[in-house]
Order: C-alpha cells, then sequence, then structure tokens
C-alpha cells in the first residue's frame, strides 16, 4: 500500500498530462479515498492536492479552488506545510493563468 498509492497518484498527474482528465481525476480520487480509510493522512494530502490540481485543468475550477484551500488548510493544521505551499501555488498560479491577457499597444 505505501508504495502503491503514491504510484497512483503519480500516474493520476501523467494521465492529466497526456489530457486524459477523466481517468486522472479516477486515480486521484481513489487515492485519496483509500488513503483515507487506512489513515494515511500525508498521501491522503498529496492525492486530493493533485485531486484539486485536475479539477483547475477542467471546467470544475471551482470545486478544484474549494479542495486545493481545504487541502493547504488541513495540511497547514497537521504540520505539512510543503503540502499546504503546494496547494496555495495551486489555487494562485491557476487564477493567474486564468487572468484576461492585456496586450501592449
Amino acid at each position: 500500500m505505501m508504495v502503491r498509492l503514491p504510484l497512483e497518484i503519480q500516474n493520476a498527474y501523467a494521465q492529466a498530462a497526456a489530457k486524459n482528465l477523466p481517468a486522472a481525476e479516477r486515480l486521484a480520487q481513489n487515492a485519496a479515498l483509500e488513503s483515507s480509510k487506512l489513515g494515511l493522512f500525508r498521501i491522503e494530502l498529496e492525492a486530493t492536492l493533485a485531486l484539486g490540481e485536475i479539477e483547475m485543468l477542467q471546467t470544475n475550477r471551482d470545486a478544484g479552488r474549494k479542495r486545493l484551500a481545504a487541502t493547504e488548510k488541513a495540511a497547514r493544521a497537521r504540520g505539512f506545510e510543503f503540502i499546504a505551499r503546494k496547494a496555495n501555488a495551486a489555487r494562485q498560479s491557476v487564477s493567474v493563468q486564468s487572468a484576461p491577457k492585456i496586450s501592449p499597444h
């Protein structure tokens, strides 16, 4: 379990990079659920981080933002500052990317 779940999360990122977002979301969701059942909090945080980032790539950006905010809060509350910063950065980077670009005249 300890090796399979992180590999499943990495596979979710690979599927997202290949634009197979439904498969990526399914993999991340499964990893989050299973790690939660097993009490593997760090892996659960990593899976919800991946899931939030994948959701931000789809049309469901509000759900992604909410998931990333919840992941950041949970991570920070339990001392996982690195994951909290990654969740915050993921929320911020997509907000900047989705802002309208102004062309110089």
